[in-house]
């Protein structure tokens, strides 16, 4: 059985650090995927360990030929472009795509790259030398094609999230020039830093989950009705649950206001919507909800 391996990740940060000890890269918007190459075989996994060699047969056959006599390790993203940008979406469709004959289908429906951007290992271990060392290592010995990529690395990191923002990508990843690769943790060597939207938005009930409030039902108003946009329960501290626990028997109403899709929690209970919240997300998805919504502050009553 193969030993799979867990990931560094980046601590999300809202400053922009510009220092000589600080590299700059695109933060992709795309599945995180690991490489191991061994005796010419090769195996794609994701963060989480989820295998994925079978469902990307492209990117695994120019490894394996490129690297038929070395071991390898690789860490990188597979994204898939619209319009000449990540659509994390897209890439997320041929992700689940699991049959041969579609997955077959897929290389030309939905093509992608593998952007590169850290090497782990060629035949030793490199994770304790500093990141400019393996970046150097990992120019010399992977050569990129029109499927495989080595990720740009700059040290003006002001114009890269200018130009990122710009472009409406996802943000940078700031890393220390000097860092080494911790596997399996998140480390301030490695900082992300996101092109956040926000919106105010009306709460228009609450799910319960084991007897109290898990999340909040959200809502716009457009053209006069309201449009549910979302749920969302990151940023909604304890006490936030307790109150709205609380007083949301006193706050309920027999009926939502608007069409809202069907949960499985044991109970929704609906508002009047006078409750604002205001809401940091990273996208809107196709189907007109927010993506990865965080709670910033809510807005009371008058």
């Amino acid at each position: 059985m193969t030993l799979l391996i867990k990931p560094m990740e980046p601590i999300l940060s809202r400053e922009l650090l510009l220092e000589s000890k600080y590299l700059y890269q695109v933060k992709w918007d795309g599945i995180r995927i690991l490489t191991k190459i061994e005796n010419g075989k090769v195996n794609l996994h994701t963060r989480h360990g989820n295998i994925r060699t079978a469902i990307y047969p492209e990117i695994t056959s120019i490894l394996a030929n490129r690297f038929a006599k070395q071991t390898v390790y690789l860490d990188g993203e597979i994204i898939a472009l619209q319009n000449g940008k990540p659509n994390f979406f897209l890439v997320a469709k041929r992700d689940r795509i699991k049959t041969e004959s579609k997955i077959e289908r897929s290389i030309s429906k939905i093509p992608v790259n593998y952007v590169v951007f850290d090497v782990l290992r060629n035949d030793h271990w490199l994770v304790d030398k500093p990141l400019y060392q393996r970046l150097s290592i990992l120019q010399n010995i992977l050569d990129e094609s029109e499927k495989i990529q080595i990720c740009p690395t700059t040290e003006d990191g002001k114009t890269l999230f200018e130009f990122t923002k710009e472009l409406g990508l996802e943000g940078i990843v700031i890393k220390e020039r000097e860092g080494k690769y911790h596997i399996g943790e998140k480390h301030l060597t490695w900082r992300k830093v996101k092109h956040f939207q926000y919106i105010n938005a009306s709460i228009l009930g609450v799910t319960f989950k084991s007897g109290s409030v898990y999340s909040l039902l959200l809502g716009i108003k457009v053209e006069g009705n309201w449009k549910y946009i979302g749920r969302v329960s990151s940023g909604l501290s304890s006490e936030e649950k307790r109150i709205l626990t609380v007083y949301s028997s006193s706050l309920a109403i027999p009926d939502p206001v608007t069409n809202i899709p069907l949960f499985r929690e044991e109970e929704i209970r609906w508002f009047t919507p006078n409750i604002q919240t205001k809401i940091r997300f990273l996208e809107w998805t196709p189907d007109k909800t927010l993506r990865n919504p965080v709670i910033e502050n809510f807005q009371m009553p008058k």
